[in-house]
This record gives C-alpha cells, structure tokens and sequence, in this order.
C-alpha cells in the first residue's frame, strides 16, 4: 500500500510515497518485500537495473531528509553526522528503506528496488 502525498512526507509505518516528478522514490514494506521473490522481480524489468545520476540524487535527498527528522540511520555511523554523507553509505551498502518507480511510456510503472540496482557512485 503507497500513500499519495504530494511533496509532503507521510510518517506513518506502512509506506512512503513522496508525489514528486520522475522518478519517484517510494518506501518499501519490509514484510511485502520479503515475500516478492527475486527473480521474479528482476524478471519482470523492461528498463535497465541501472540507478541514473538524477535517480541517486533524488535517492540521497529523501534519505538525508528522513535522517535530518528523526529517521534512525541502518547502518554504521562513527563519526559521520552529515544526514547526506549517512543516506549515501545507505544506498552503497544497499540497506536504505527506498526503491524507484519509474514511469514508462506505455503508461506502466515500474518499481526498481535498491537490492536490485547497478550503482555508479556519483
């Protein structure tokens, strides 16, 4: 279940969804994304795995934004106090809570889940 909201952050515990322009970053429910299995996910990609320069940043934003209000961290921090720096070791350790939905022109979505991503560092 996503929540639209738009430009706003919702803080309620099942889901995240920020209804901002392409591409959109959703929060995952931990519990419904264990159960999809991995390869049906990977296999039912039409775009490339690989997270956009614009796709990382809007990734980072959100992140540090969630940090910046309280969000605790899900990874190890010693000495790092800069929400930025903090949500990128998140997506390189793939362990944030976000995934990517991307609009095609057929009028499909297509969400991409962090686990999931070729990531360039930016």
């Amino acid at each position: 279940m996503f929540i639209s909201i738009n430009l706003k952050i919702s803080k309620s515990k099942e889901s995240l969804y920020l209804g901002m322009p392409d591409p959109e970053i959703i929060e995952i429910n931990t519990e419904r994304g264990a159960i999809l299995n991995h390869l049906d996910r990977k296999s039912s990609h039409t775009t490339r795995p690989y997270m956009t320069r614009y796709e990382y940043a809007k990734l980072v934003g959100c992140r540090a934004l969630l940090i910046k209000e309280g969000d605790p961290p899900k990874v190890e921090c010693e000495g790092v106090y800069d929400p930025i720096e903090i949500a990128k070791k998140e997506i390189h350790e793939r362990v944030i809570p976000l995934a990517i939905k991307r609009r095609l022109p057929n009028g499909r979505e297509e969400i991409l889940y962090i686990s999931d991503m070729n990531i360039r560092d930016y």
